[in-house]
């Protein structure tokens, strides 16, 4: 009875020890990803930021020199028109 009780301890420590190994590579998979989530983030953002403040920079040929934007507004689509007198 002795070497079943020796076997089934050492089984069970083997047992413990996977379960270990597998969680500690499980947590280091996920702390790896962790960290590629923030980075991409990171470099998302600041792709974004650039992008944006690219956009709201008024080019040298737009504005004219009074300092407002030579292309003129277009007029809203819902303003009334004059057909024959009356206003629609």
């Amino acid at each position: 009875m002795t070497i079943f009780n020796s076997q089934q301890q050492n089984d069970r420590a083997i047992r413990w020890r996977g379960i270990a190994a597998t969680v500690v590579v499980e947590l280091l998979v996920l702390l790896a990803l962790g960290v590629a989530l923030v980075r991409y983030l990171e470099w998302s953002s600041a792709v974004n930021q650039a992008e944006f403040m690219s956009a709201t920079e008024p080019s040298a040929s737009v504005a004219n020199h009074s300092g407002g934007f030579s292309t003129p507004v277009q007029a809203s689509r819902w303003e009334p028109i004059a057909i024959g007198g009356l206003n629609y």
